[in-house]
């Protein structure tokens, strides 16, 4: 299964999060955010923003809260799919995570008080159950901590290889298809996007087609190569080092070319190349 668009985000630090929508749909598999949810569950308990613990026993508080906090997940993930698929359909280039954080509290504050009133409102007549604005303030919190310290260990652990190892060599037959054109995806070397065409840039020389980056990427899997910048993406077995010691860091390729890393990508490459090509990177280097 391929991923054929990449869901392309920015946080509330305006740092951007690019994730496929397989990643998107796997990230609550993995053993960081399965961990940080459990914290943020506990967290909300604790704090206790509805002030359920005294109105309401623990049998009828703890459900409301999980609930409340399963569904915003759900929702935020559903949401973040969706307006993807619009992203890659109508290539638009921005998507903000706080306002999808910010309809998923909306539409789950909803849900919670709908479950309130059906379940609860007896014993809640004199404390109504009203998400407030510092419930929401509390959300952007922890979806911050998220994306800056969780997602991209997370994101890591999903693009590692079986094992903990470096992936196999290529397959042969796997190709990247433009129209009536076929090339072998283990003599493509870079793919750069040059206004509405595509360079590829393989062992034989360079192309130059009408295509969206976006759609070849798409091609690809996660460990197959990397978008070291927005303009461009650079194949695995094409890396023959990453140089650290600079201001920027540089991709040197086997064919001599030397590409630039985008600096709000590094931290992504240097994640990505110490899962895909650890013998490459220097570790002495910060």
């Amino acid at each position: 299964m391929h991923d054929r668009y990449l869901i392309l985000n920015y946080d509330i630090f305006g740092q951007r999060i690019d994730a496929s929508p397989r990643e998107i749909m796997r990230i609550l598999t993995v053993r960081p955010t399965q961990v940080f949810l459990l914290i943020c569950a506990v967290a909300f308990i604790v704090l206790d923003a509805f002030s359920l613990a005294g109105n309401v026993s623990v049998i009828e508080y703890l459900p409301i809260w999980l609930l409340a906090i399963a569904g915003h997940v759900l929702i935020y993930i559903a949401l973040v799919l969706l307006l993807g698929a619009l992203q890659n359909r109508f290539s638009l280039r921005r998507l903000y995570l706080p306002i999808m954080n910010l309809i998923a509290f909306l539409i789950n504050s909803q849900l919670i008080m709908l479950h309130a009133q059906i379940y609860l409102e007896p014993l809640l007549a004199s404390n109504p159950v009203v998400p407030t604005l510092r419930d929401f303030l509390q959300v952007v919190i922890f979806e911050a901590l998220f994306f800056s310290f969780v997602f991209p260990a997370a994101i890591a652990e999903l693009r590692k290889p079986d094992g903990g190892k470096p992936a196999d060599p290529l397959p042969i037959q796997r190709k990247i298809t433009i129209a009536d054109q076929s090339f072998a995806l283990e003599e493509v070397l870079c793919m750069r996007s040059k206004s509405h065409m595509v360079e590829l840039v393989t062992q034989e020389g360079k192309t130059v087609l009408r295509a969206r980056l976006a759609d070849l990427v798409g091609q690809t899997e996660a460990c197959d190569g990397v978008m070291a910048h927005r303009s461009y993406w650079v194949a695995r077995h094409a890396i023959a080092h990453l140089d650290q010691s600079g201001p920027t860091d540089i991709l040197e390729m086997t064919n001599g070319d030397k590409l630039t890393v985008a600096r709000p990508r590094r931290q992504d490459v240097r994640n990505w190349m110490a899962v895909t090509r650890p013998e490459l990177v220097d570790t002495t280097t910060s």
